[in-house]
């Protein structure tokens, strides 16, 4: 029925794309409320739904290039590396001004996210401390009456790997840590990927989740994500673990059945905790440059094994050499085909791994680094949900300043500079997945990114806000299914170009008729 569902709604939006294309203006139209996250009244273009005449809503850009700028693409120009440092060294000459902004950079200098064990002893260990590999969930977990996830069902497929990867910068720097991280989580053998021949083509879909996303934590299905306030007349997000004792990190659910549909197309399945998240080691959880440069350290792993460790499905040990290649299938680590992918903080983490392995990749945190050559894995396209890589230019200023001085005085890279939006015309592939309200990267911004993007690309917006997770049942299923079927087609049948809108308004009414519950008109 569900497959009938989505295949029926894939129909309806070619039809409302091209519908709209003819029928197209950029302006805004109209203005509507939409509750959760944002509580805000947005502008919107007017459109006939099936159910009538809606406005859909959407986030627009807050930074515009001034009256008369001379320049020849303003999201380019003014937002790279350089422009970012010099702003802040500007800015950061009024200390009163810049004391929240040094404040709030340290905070996410200094910070982990660790949830995981809260609520159930199971799963709970020591991240930075030698760790039993056998201590850490499994699926089967997860199978429990209490939790009834479908990810249990590939237990018997899923190995618990450990990774080692060096400390960061920041952590050598100001903390004076020089000892190796350990990066733990799953990988979920496949069946291989169908292609139009009947043949199976074996990929890996590396997957990262957003920030404080922790792979093994607990979500009981019973806990909402927000409540609502009659006073107020706002709607606010619920802080998880509470005092129900139930759920350790709301979103986990959505992000487990991410990770399952993909396995169940046929991919090889590999997800870690971030650094400083969850069950993997390290006492910051910022640096997205650092956490890009994981994912190959990740698959030169599974060839060499060094620094490897892997506790195979019928609970066997398997270190350094016995653990090398197992997992590759024959493979070497640039030759094996992968996607790889990530929601929010996760998106960014892809996007500068795209960066390293198509383009240059400069580590602006390091101002006697050198840049990189591209490193020329197999990467045959990436998954960008609730997605940043427009970048700075399409976010609040705010946001410009808190990076100039994450890069210079603390020594983190977190949030893309326009490098990215430069050089993403170089990516093979490109799936956008984004909340058309999304409060942090503009969807104007992201539009931008999908026009730049010259390989087999898709754009998808639905009615919902920033996470992935939180976009309501519907449209979670809907965006969860053209994923997949987009990392397919990257894999096994890139040369087919996927119809996409040609102008903002037909890409916002291009988004399914299901509203996040707290925004339905």
């Amino acid at each position: 029925m569900l497959i009938i569902l989505v295949f029926t709604m894939m129909i309806a939006m070619l039809i409302i794309t091209e519908f709209v294309q003819a029928n197209s203006s950029e302006e805004p139209d109209c203005i509507t409320h939409v509750g959760y996250d944002k509580n805000a009244d947005l502008p919107g273009f007017s459109y006939q739904d099936p159910n009538g005449l809606v406005c859909i809503p959407f986030a627009q850009t807050s930074q515009q290039p001034p009256e008369g700028y001379q320049g020849e693409d303003f999201y380019i120009e003014e937002f790279i590396d350089a422009k970012i440092k010099k702003k802040w060294q500007e800015f950061s000459q009024d200390s009163d001004a810049a004391r929240p902004i040094i404040e709030l950079a340290r905070s996410f200098s200094l910070g982990e996210f660790r949830n995981t064990g809260i609520v159930s002893p199971i799963g709970k260990i020591e991240a930075n401390e030698d760790v039993n590999l056998a201590d850490i969930r499994r699926p089967a977990f997860f199978g429990q009456s209490v939790h009834n996830e479908k990810i249990a069902k590939v237990d018997d497929k899923t190995y618990i790997v450990e990774f080692t990867v060096p400390r960061d910068r920041y952590e050598r720097l100001h903390l004076k840590v020089y000892t190796s991280i350990k990066l733990r989580g799953w990988f979920i053998e496949g069946e291989g990927i169908l292609d139009n021949t009947g043949n199976k083509t074996h990929a890996i879909a590396i997957m990262i989740g957003g920030r404080s996303i922790e792979t093994t934590a607990i979500h009981h299905p019973d806990d909402p994500l927000y409540t609502y306030d009659p006073e107020t007349k706002k709607y606010k997000g619920i802080s998880y673990p509470n005092e129900k004792g139930m759920t350790e990190k709301w979103g986990l659910r959505q992000w487990r059945d991410y990770l399952y549909a993909l396995n169940q197309a046929g991919f090889d399945v590999l997800t870690i905790d971030k650094r400083g998240h969850g069950i993997s080691g390290g006492l910051t959880a910022s640096d997205t440059g650092e956490q890009a440069e994981d994912l190959f350290r990740m698959l030169d792993q599974l060839e060499s094994g060094n620094g490897l460790r892997i506790l195979t499905p019928t609970d066997e040990l398997l270190v350094g050499e016995q653990a090398a290649g197992k997992l590759l299938r024959g493979e070497q680590a640039k030759s094996v085909s992968a996607i790889i992918g990530g929601s929010s903080q996760g998106s960014i983490v892809t996007a500068w791994a795209m960066q390293k392995n198509f383009a240059e990749f400069c580590p602006y945190n390091n101002p006697g680094g050198r840049c990189t050559s591209p490193y020329e894995y197999n990467i045959k396209g990436a998954l960008m949900l609730a997605d940043f890589a427009a970048g700075i230019g399409y976010m609040e200023p705010v946001y410009m300043l808190l990076e100039g001085c994450l890069r210079t005085m603390e020594n983190v890279m977190f949030l893309p500079s326009s490098e990215i939006l430069t050089n993403i015309d170089k990516w093979p592939a490109v799936f956008f997945g984004k909340g058309l309200w999304d409060k942090y990267v503009s969807v104007e911004g992201t539009f931008d990114a999908y026009k730049r993007a010259t390989g087999l690309k898709e754009l998808v917006f639905v009615r919902g806000p920033h996470s992935e997770n939180e976009y309501g049942q519907e449209n979670v299923i809907f965006m969860r299914t053209k994923m997949v079927e987009f990392a397919i087609q990257a894999v096994v049948n890139p040369g087919i170009k996927i119809p996409g809108p040609a102008n903002l308004k037909s890409a916002v009414c291009s988004s399914p008729p299901y509203w996040e519950p707290s925004s339905k008109p």
